[in-house]
């Protein structure tokens, strides 16, 4: 006798993918695909949110921005997540700014509809707070990770992340937003993926930066990705 399996949406964001087709159908309804365009803005800081992200592909960035200035990212999420997630927590609006990082697709969600769907499907609101304790974590671990270890580690450890969230080994950024996203000088990034290359781990051209060697770069990163990844891993399909 053949194993009765469960069906699944065709939904390409994990967390939407998730959902039992049936309430996936409900709340398909209420979600508008949208293209995301590096650089446009998702959340400008202390601004309210008026809309959810699920993305598709690509990935949002999630900076913090000083006084004088200068920023540095605090988190990332692709199509493992959503954007907007804090609005169960009714919280409406946060003290940094989101915006596209990579060019993706993402279904886009009114505020006020979101709340409605996810007061309707118990499935729905846990994986969404599931990924905000998952983000969480990504964020407080990204603290230390900038606090304590060397900024190729921490390149390392967002090349791996950038390459999870995108599904590809090609990854389209400049030196220059590389360097905004670590919060370090673009002659950094130049001096961190210069051995990089010489090892074969990535290739660097015209604002591509190509992964050749994962496993290379995984041993190179700190513990910071894996302690990210494996609490994602544990709240998300445990």
């Amino acid at each position: 006798m053949a194993k009765s399996t469960q069906a699944r949406n065709p939904s390409r964001n994990i967390l939407l993918a998730k959902l039992p087709v049936e309430q996936f159908e409900n709340l398909q309804r209420s979600l508008q695909p949208v293209v995301l365009e590096t650089p446009q803005p998702i959340f400008e800081p202390n601004q309210t949110i008026q809309h959810a992200y699920f993305p598709e592909s690509g990935m949002i960035s999630v900076v913090s921005i000083m006084e004088d200035g200068r920023s540095i990212e605090v988190g990332t999420i692709g199509r493992e997540g959503i954007a907007g997630g804090t609005l169960l927590l009714d919280v409406d609006r946060l003290p940094y700014r989101y915006f596209t990082q990579l060019s993706g697709r993402a279904q886009c969600i009114d505020a006020s509809r979101l709340k409605e769907e996810a007061s309707r499907s118990s499935e729905l609101r846990t994986l969404i707070l599931r990924h905000e304790a998952a983000f969480l974590t990504q964020s407080m671990q990204g603290a230390a990770c900038n606090g304590l270890h060397t900024v190729q580690q921490r390149c390392c450890r967002w090349l791996l992340m950038a390459r999870d969230r995108c599904d590809t080994d090609e990854i389209s950024l400049t030196h220059e937003f590389l360097a905004l996203m670590l919060g370090v000088r673009r002659a950094s990034v130049t001096e961190v993926l210069r051995p990089l290359q010489e090892a074969g781990l990535v290739s660097s051209n015209r604002g591509v930066i190509t992964i050749l060697n994962r496993a290379g770069i995984e041993a190179d990163t700190c513990e910071c990705y894996a302690i990210i990844t494996d609490q994602h891993c544990r709240l998300l399909n445990g």
